[in-house]
């Protein structure tokens, strides 16, 4: 019988070589997922949806165990000011 991995937190830094003046601590977005792997590869995909992405150059994503996350938006848990989420509304 298969194990199954336990989900963890994660929060992700997308980071850029050439960062606008808004990006230079980098995007985080606030990730579910079973290993860092997976997490880095749900940011991507998160990035890409909101656009970030688009504007070419290099770029690095990494992966941070988070701790507990506070209460806020309703689909990363982060507060509003840490959102990193396309809609950023509030529980």
């Amino acid at each position: 019988m298969r194990e199954t991995k336990a989900v963890k937190s994660y929060r992700v830094t997308l980071r850029f070589q050439h960062p606008a003046w808004d990006e230079v601590d980098g995007v985080v977005f606030s990730v579910n997922a079973t290993s860092k792997a997976e997490a880095i590869r749900i940011a991507r995909r998160d990035a890409y949806n909101a656009g970030h992405t688009s504007g070419g150059g290099r770029m690095s994503f990494t992966a941070v165990e988070a701790e507990s996350a506070p209460a806020g938006c309703h689909r990363c848990g982060w507060s509003k000011a840490e959102c990193s989420c396309l809609s950023g509304s509030l529980l």
